[in-house]
């Protein structure tokens, strides 16, 4: 009896499991539905890109002629409006067939993909050239670029180029017996020219090369610590000669003589910028302290050593002398520090400079130095992320910009030919007036009312160059101009519209630096752009590239 009992006990007990089971089967089978459920049924659009349209480029206002299928069923209002752009922007549909759709090419459209989009439908098309003022100067030579950041281009008399930066390849030319560290000599064309000899380079980034007043030497700053064979003994600012080879000078030590830089002189942190001034030069940065160094002291170990002879006890030392200099430096030819430019000879110390960094600077015609960046004081006294400075190194108080920048200046620049002044930064007002993110200013630091800047979306401008004939050029992080789609780079009439076009090139990719303005071989303005550039136009570029101007 007790067998058969719990035989039935578990038979039961089974049956109650799998019962259970079904029914949690059961539940989940009517719990969840259908995903897909509702949704939208897939368009049958196409467009076929194998086909090229017709024309495949043309300027704003052409009428293009695109293969596609699919399109005729849609209407151009309503739910199902159908729209097509050209690289973002909307363009007017003039006809619709059953295997083309014409469009027009609208005044502010720039080569790159073309796309119809139906509802929240996107079906890309093939990309299209729209014809502009602006193009790649096929007369410019290194069209494999640098391998890191070009940061700064200096123009010699004769037309070349001294670019330097943080790169350790040119144009695919470097190699062990002849490399390109970080600083480089170009022709015009930006092809490379071995002219100049300048070793080993530097072992770290180079942010400013200017010649000495008598084109004797080349000054470098940035944040290196060797030059060539100089490995040492280099903080931040260097001279070499002017065709590039080591400038160096043998000084008296404590145990006979070494060989040493013929610049005596440095800063604890990055030279960003370096100006001339008669035989001497400045030097801007965000440092605080002026270095020099003493070769003619033994070491401060003068006990006997138990067991070393005498002259390894008391070797030669060098000794690294500082003195506090904030931001701001003057240097003698030699590299020792002039204490007559920003420094208070009565309490013998330096000025206090700026409250926050210094992003750019730029020196006038008549000497005095323009600074920019994220300070509020400078010398204690309050500024508006702007200041000019005497050619004393005081501040100029003619230079009248009010309360200035509500917020950080990125850069600065100047026009000989409107002597006018345009910042750019992360501002929203300037001397108390709303502005979007640029401002042009008169000579005296007053704002120019005939400028004004359009908002930017994304992003900010961080970059802008004036060039002679009124165009203004502006770089960035931004995607849109005023609604229009110029990710990174647009050029500016003097009022601050978009210039009519010359903004049709295509995508732009990366952070400029640098740009120098010239005249290439057909007499038509170009600009070469350096920095960290990854494309320009839709093209690969490796940090640098030359565009012309009509």
């Amino acid at each position: 009896m007790r067998s058969g009992k719990l035989t039935y006990n578990l038979q039961s007990g089974w049956l109650l499991l799998v019962m259970i089971l079904l029914a949690g089967c059961k539940k989940q089978a009517t719990d969840y539905s259908d995903p897909y459920s509702g949704g939208k049924e897939p368009l049958d659009l196409t467009f076929n890109n194998a086909s090229t349209p017709s024309p495949a480029s043309g300027v704003a206002g052409t009428l293009v002629t695109f293969q596609a299928k699919g399109l005729e069923k849609f209407n151009t209002g309503g739910p199902d409006k159908l729209q097509f752009t050209f690289n973002g922007e909307l363009a007017e549909i003039m006809e619709i067939t059953d295997n083309t759709i014409v469009v027009k090419v609208p005044e502010s459209a720039s080569s790159g993909a073309t796309a119809v989009t139906v509802g929240d439908q996107v079906f890309f098309g093939p990309q299209f050239k729209v014809i502009g003022k602006i193009m790649i100067d096929p007369f410019f030579k290194a069209k494999s670029g640098a391998d890191d950041d070009i940061v700064t281009a200096t123009a010699l008399p004769d037309g070349r180029l001294l670019l330097g930066g943080e790169f350790t390849n040119y144009d695919n030319q470097a190699s062990e017996l002849a490399p390109t560290r970080r600083i480089v000599l170009t022709a015009a064309d930006g092809e490379i020219d071995r002219t100049y000899r300048f070793g080993k380079g530097t072992n770290d980034r180079i942010s400013t090369i200017i010649p000495s007043s008598n084109q004797q030497k080349l000054f470098l700053g940035g944040t290196f610590g060797a030059y060539d064979v100089m490995e040492r003994f280099i903080n931040n600012i260097t001279t070499t000669l002017y065709n590039g080879t080591v400038d160096t000078i043998s000084t008296p030590s404590y145990n006979g003589t070494v060989t040493v830089p013929a610049f005596n002189g440095g800063t604890n942190a990055a030279v960003i910028k370096l100006f001339p001034d008669g035989d001497k030069v400045i030097a801007v940065g965000n440092f605080s302290y002026y270095l020099s160094r003493r070769y003619t002291e033994p070491s401060r170990n003068t006990k006997p050593h138990p067991t070393l002879p005498d002259e390894f006890v008391h070797a030669d030392t060098v000794y690294v002398d500082s003195v506090e200099m904030k931001q701001l430096i003057r240097f003698h030819a030699d590299g020792s520090l002039d204490k007559s430019y920003h420094f208070d000879n009565v309490a013998n110390k330096s000025l206090a400079g700026g409250n926050g960094s210094i992003t750019h600077a730029m020196q006038q015609a008549d000497g005095k130095l323009i600074l920019v960046g994220n300070f509020s004081r400078w010398n204690g006294v309050t500024v508006g992320r702007i200041v000019r400075l005497n050619t004393d190194g005081s501040i100029d108080n003619t230079f009248n910009v009010g309360v200035g920048a509500n917020a950080g200046i990125s850069r600065i620049s100047y026009s000989t030919v409107t002597h006018k002044f345009l910042l750019t930064g992360t501002f929203g007002s300037f001397n108390g007036v709303a502005v979007n993110n640029m401002v042009m200013l008169n000579e005296d630091g007053s704002v120019d009312q005939g400028f004004v800047a359009r908002d930017f979306s994304n992003g900010y401008p961080n970059f802008v160059k004036q060039l002679q004939n009124g165009l203004i050029v502006v770089g960035g992080s931004f995607s849109k101009y005023r609604n229009v789609r110029r990710p990174g780079f647009i050029v500016l009439s003097p009022d601050g519209n978009l210039a009519p076009g010359y903004n049709a090139t295509g995508d732009f990719s990366g952070t400029i630096h640098d740009a120098v303005e010239r005249m290439n071989s057909e007499g038509k303005i170009s600009l070469f752009l350096l920095g960290g550039i990854s494309k320009f136009d839709g093209t690969v570029v490796n940090n640098i590239t030359c565009i012309a101007f009509e």
